[in-house]
């Protein structure tokens, strides 16, 4: 039994019975029971179900690192894989993790990547970008690449790359209460400051798309 994973599920599934989980995800109960038994390693779609029917803050991330499917430090994905689909994505550029970076679009390559990285998302709506700066360490750190996904909104809590001030772009988790004239862009390392806007601000303040995964970092 893979005790980690089957702990991750079992707060997935909160107060509810695995037959209620399992139908509230769309799989049979016996595939969730066989993946809690350890008898199946649960496929990355599977995983996806799981964590977005998840109670209790359980990611896609952290199942498909308990599955194995992600090194938990590297967020690579290990050799050992096989049979995972190759998508060939477009680096569009540098996105700084601090503030005061001007956006600017330019071609750095293309980069191949496993469909289990995009998560479910189609490649022709994703891009990668080349982080500059630390303020989302220990998430991103400098020259980390990550995999974005092309939407204009997302929800309070999600990391997001995001246009402001016109011509002024970052990486940075996008909070916010609905109905309300404001925004805030929160770094995850303490050493710097989260970023408020409000009002006219907001105005100038553009959302591009939602930092789906880490696909490289050089160590």
């Amino acid at each position: 039994m893979n005790q980690k994973l089957y702990e991750l599920i079992k707060k997935a599934q909160g107060n509810r019975t695995q037959n209620a989980f399992a139908l509230k995800c769309g799989i049979d109960s016996s595939t969730l029971t066989r993946i809690l038994n350890g008898q199946n390693t649960p496929k990355p779609i599977i995983l996806k179900k799981l964590a977005e029917n998840a109670y209790n803050n359980v990611t896609y991330r952290d199942l498909m690192i308990a599955a194995g499917h992600i090194d938990s430090i590297s967020n690579n994905f290990p050799y050992a894989i096989t049979n995972y689909n190759i998508a060939k994505l477009p680096i569009i550029g540098t996105i700084t993790a601090g503030y005061d970076g001007v956006a600017i679009q330019e071609d750095l390559g293309q980069i191949e990547v496993l469909d289990t990285a995009l998560c479910g998302y189609a490649p022709e709506e994703c891009f990668v970008l080349k982080v500059k700066g630390n303020s989302m360490y220990p998430l991103f750190i400098d020259s980390d690449l990550v995999l974005v996904h092309k939407q204009s909104h997302v929800d309070s809590g999600t990391i997001a790359v995001v246009l402001y001030n016109g011509d002024e772009a970052t990486v940075k988790k996008v909070v916010y209460k609905q109905g309300e004239n404001w925004l805030d862009l929160v770094p995850t390392n303490p050493e710097y400051m989260t970023k408020h806007i409000e009002n006219e601000e907001l105005e100038q303040c553009q959302i591009i798309g939602k930092v789906v995964s880490l696909v490289l970092r050089k160590i």
